[in-house]
Order: structure tokens, then C-alpha cells, then sequence
């Protein structure tokens, strides 16, 4: 009976002591009307990297974002000699859930030339907000042509306005 009381008594003052300790790793709240940016590298071979930029803004009331923009198009695959293949669909907007969101943008090609809706692919983004404005993210290019696939991990900074 006495070691049972000793265990219980261990396990609630454990238990106690948890609840001071800071949970490493969680995510944290976006920056309300924040504007945040930074790049997706991408290395092929020892002379040659590729850059693409990727930024989004977060709404006034910080659970919302939206306004993702690509300007160099979606990442492609290290084998993928042509480049992006379709940009990801404009004015998608994704709400924040747990301190971080998850979204997929269909691939399209703007080029008034191609006749149809050809399917392209997605790409999917998702990703935490982290303490001291970072936003730590994935993003999947799941491109059709199955040799211009990547994933890639990557952080975002905050934007100062």
C-alpha cells in the first residue's frame, strides 16, 4: 500500500513539474498582418542553384493566410532539365489551425497558346509558425512529369512592412 501511495505521489508530482517545463518544438501564433518571405533552394550538381521565392501574408486577425506568391514558379525535381512546369493557382487562402496551415495549389500553365485544361499536377504547402517570426515549412511539387518532382524543407522570416 505504501509503494503504491509513493507512486501515485511521484507520478502527480511529475506530473506538477510538466506543466512549468516549456514543450519544445510547438507552434506559436503567426504575426497578425505579417508579411512573410524567404527562398527554397535548390542545388543541382556542384555549379549550378537554383532560388525560388516564396512569400504569403498573414490576415489582420492572424488566422488566415493567403496571398501566396511564386514568382519563379513552383520547385522542380534535380532531374528536371525544363523548370517549372505550370505556376501554382493565385489567390488561394488557407486558415490557420494549430499554429500552422495546409494547402495545395493545382499547377496551371497562363499561356493563352495551350488549348484545354491539361492536368499539371499540385503542389502542396504546409508548415508551423515558430517563435521569432519563422515559419518552418514543406512543400511537395507533385508535378505529373514524374522526373520534375521535388520536396523540399525550407524557413520563412517575418517581413518588416
Amino acid at each position: 500500500m505504501r509503494r503504491s501511495r509513493s507512486a501515485v505521489a511521484l507520478s502527480l508530482l511529475v506530473s506538477a513539474l510538466l506543466l512549468f517545463v516549456p514543450a519544445t518544438g510547438d507552434a506559436t501564433p503567426p504575426r497578425k498582418g505579417g508579411h512573410y518571405a524567404g527562398l527554397i533552394t535548390r542545388q543541382q550538381g556542384a555549379e549550378k542553384t537554383y532560388e525560388f521565392r516564396l512569400s504569403f501574408d498573414v490576415a489582420p486577425s492572424g488566422k488566415e493566410v493567403g496571398s501566396f506568391v511564386f514568382p519563379e514558379g513552383a520547385p522542380f525535381g534535380t532531374k528536371c532539365a525544363q523548370g517549372p512546369l505550370g505556376e501554382p493557382a493565385a489567390n488561394r487562402h488557407a486558415q490557420v489551425e494549430g499554429g500552422g496551415f495546409d494547402i495545395s495549389f493545382p499547377l496551371e500553365i497562363d499561356d493563352p497558346s495551350i488549348v484545354g485544361d491539361p492536368e499539371l499536377g499540385t503542389v502542396h504547402l504546409e508548415g508551423k509558425f515558430g517563435p521569432k517570426g519563422v515559419f518552418v515549412g514543406h512543400l511537395d511539387n507533385r508535378t505529373t512529369t514524374s522526373i520534375c518532382r521535388g520536396s523540399w524543407n525550407f524557413k520563412l522570416h517575418a517581413q518588416p512592412r
